[in-house]
């Protein structure tokens, strides 16, 4: 149910999201520039630090349990407001190290 794959040096995610029993991945360090949340159905935490996403993982209706994602060290700036209605399990989110600016209004 956990799977570590960090610091492989993966650029895409392949056929990541056929594995539906996975509760917990690890991605950290790798290549990555998109992500999608396709077919995880199960996943409670996934860690993405450290790799080259722009972008919110795609399909965040798709992962109905994730509680914990960890997305620091990225370059992500877009997609928050269509996916985090989605994610009504999460419970933490670490955007830190992505160069964000919050304008308080």
């Amino acid at each position: 149910e956990e799977l570590n794959l960090s610091g492989n040096a993966l650029t895409s995610q392949g056929q990541l999201g056929q594995l539906s029993r996975l509760r917990r991945l690890l991605l950290d360090d790798n290549r990555l520039r998109t992500f999608s949340l396709r077919g995880f159905r199960r996943l409670e935490l996934l860690s993405l630090c450290n790799n080259e996403l722009r972008h919110f993982p795609a399909h965040a209706a798709d992962a109905p349990h994730l509680q914990v994602l960890h997305l620091g060290g990225n370059r992500v700036r877009a997609g928050f407001a269509d996916a985090l209605p989605h994610l009504r399990a999460l419970r933490r989110l670490d955007v830190g190290a992505n160069g964000l600016r919050l304008a308080l209004a």
